[in-house]
């Protein structure tokens, strides 16, 4: 792909998940970034998969598509190319995802350079998404990612799961774009939407937790300050690139919230050590409570509520 900041981060992003606990089995992932994505290095890869493909193959692409095929550090890798190496994989069940930077005009919905639908109506094995790539905006929740990808990446690691295999709930792919899709219609209208081709379903690409977390979490010290201050140390094990939600209520003597609010965690590591800091202004508590009593409850959680670990402390000082 070409240096450009957000295809970047999509690219690894989506491969930090796939690589990450929730990713299948035994995978074998590559990512190629910047200049390392030449046409000598992507087209060697997708050789060597199309020499001996494995059951399951997914590509995914994020950056400038031409007229003739997609743009990589130092030439264009021709759509005809493509072609010929997903030919190969006729044994693999394939899904291409393409996020794709397009000088085509858009009046109002996604148009995309026409040899993927060549590529579609050629090849009925491979499951084809793709999109036209649009930045999230400064400020909004997945700034640094393409629209779509962020709503991707948000199913993949959100969505329930779908398709059991040896006793593991997995997200399909067809399970991701549906939920893709239902988010980018959400968040920004029908005009985002990703084009489809295939027949999409069967193919397990990432564990849910929606049956239970990976990993653990263990809160490690709790220290209450005066003005309703709080400082937490965590610690997180096996849980990299997995989103984690740190929460907090401020509670009276009878157990009932005060206050709470919250902070996403992302792991960049398989052992992950930090630390917050949360404050509750008094002034915005009840009088009657403000005296004694009040204590912090504390929760590591997963993204489907699955908690983690809980503490609980009492209250410094709330006057």
């Amino acid at each position: 792909m070409p240096s450009v900041t957000f295809p970047e981060k999509n690219a690894r992003d989506l491969f930090c998940l796939f690589n990450g606990p929730l990713g299948p089995p035994s995978i074998e992932a590559t990512c190629l970034l910047g200049a390392e994505a030449s046409h000598a290095a992507v087209d060697g890869i997708l050789k060597a998969v199309a020499d001996a493909p494995p059951k399951f193959v997914m590509i995914y692409f994020s950056g400038v598509a031409t007229t003739r095929g997609l743009k990589l550090a130092d030439r264009v890798l021709p759509g005809r190319r493509l072609g010929e190496q997903l030919a190969r994989m006729q044994g693999a069940g394939v899904v291409l995802v393409l996020d794709l930077l397009t000088t085509l005009p858009k009046d109002g919905v996604a148009q995309l350079p026409a040899w993927i639908d060549e590529l579609a109506a050629e090849l009925p094995h491979v499951r084809i998404a793709a999109a036209r790539a649009t930045a999230v905006g400064a400020g909004a929740e997945g700034h640094g990612h393409s629209r779509f990808t962020e709503a991707y990446l948000q199913a993949l690691r959100a969505s329930p799961g779908d398709l059991r295999r040896k006793g593991t709930l997995f997200v399909s792919d067809r399970r991701a774009f549906d939920s893709a899709s239902m988010i980018l219609r959400r968040r920004w209208g029908e005009g985002e939407l990703p084009v489809e081709a295939g027949l999409f379903g069967g193919l397990p690409l990432l564990r849910s937790e929606a049956e239970a977390a990976v990993g653990n979490g263990q809160i490690v010290d709790l220290s209450a300050g005066p003005g309703s201050s709080l400082q937490v140390r965590f610690a997180l094990h096996g849980r990299r690139s997995v989103p984690t939600v740190l929460h907090y209520f401020l509670v009276d003597t009878a157990d009932e919230p005060l206050a709470e609010g919250s902070i996403e965690i992302a792991p960049d590591t398989d052992r992950h050590l930090g630390r917050t800091r949360f404050r509750v202004d008094p002034r915005l508590l009840p009088s009657r409570r403000r005296r004694g009593g009040l204590r912090f409850r504390v929760e590591l959680r997963d993204g489907f509520g699955h908690v983690l670990d809980r503490q609980k402390v009492a209250v410094q000082s709330a006057g």
